[in-house]
């Protein structure tokens, strides 16, 4: 669910194009409301020393949904860590 400037939520599907587990998933999603087209939505793993790095990637998107989107991806990936931690 996404909710855009206290406005109603909306769900957002995504339709998977390409997976290469662990490492790649490739996804696009539905058409969202105020945006021009649908985004895709790459998300890599890779092998990083004793860790692992995680690389997102989510657009096109328009200047001013830019920063909302890293903040929503950056609080998402916080509480992803804080859970991993807690396992």
């Amino acid at each position: 669910m996404v909710r855009r400037d206290g406005a109603s939520e909306f769900r957002i599907g995504y339709e998977i194009l390409e997976v290469d587990p662990p490492a790649l998933l490739v996804m696009r999603s539905d058409p969202i409301p105020g945006m021009p087209e649908p985004t895709v939505v790459r998300v890599e793993i890779a092998t990083d020393g004793d860790g692992a790095r995680l690389t997102l990637t989510d657009g096109p998107l328009p200047e001013a949904a830019a920063a909302s989107a890293e903040a929503g991806y950056a609080a998402a990936l916080d509480k992803f860590a804080t859970t991993l931690t807690l396992t």
